[in-house]
């Protein structure tokens, strides 16, 4: 099967020497806005790193104070104290439990008791105790 070959315009004058510098001219100002952006990009990733590590190395200093701070508790509190979390504990340690359901009404003579009205909308006999 042959391959179809693009036609050129008829009106399309070739290109001359100042359209080919304009269109060169575009392209240093594109590559120069993009290196721009990327040397931004790369000091923004720079700083967010430093203050990762800066926040990491708090939190280690943080539970090494924690952890001589329980040392020096007296026995009775020690067991009573839950200052010191074990680093690998991890994220399951730190989940809050979830809130119990409400209790439903256990009194079997409240759950016997129909009222008329709302037994006739159902189509149920009323049972009345």
């Amino acid at each position: 099967m042959k391959t179809k070959k693009k036609k050129q315009p008829a009106q399309e004058a070739p290109k001359t020497g100042q359209g080919l510098i304009e269109k060169a001219a575009a392209a240093q100002r594109l590559a120069d806005s993009a290196h721009k952006h990327l040397r931004q990009i790369k000091a923004e990733h720079k700083m967010a790193r430093k203050a990762y590590r800066q926040a990491r190395k708090a939190a280690r200093q943080a539970r090494k104070v924690a952890k001589a701070m329980s040392k020096s508790l007296p026995k009775k509190l020690k067991k009573k104290s839950k200052l010191v979390r074990s680093v690998k504990a991890g994220a399951s340690a730190l989940r809050r439990k979830k809130p119990s359901h409400a209790k439903t009404n256990s009194n079997p003579a409240a759950m016997a008791t129909v009222s008329p009205v709302a037994a006739s909308a159902v189509g149920m006999p009323a049972v009345a105790t």
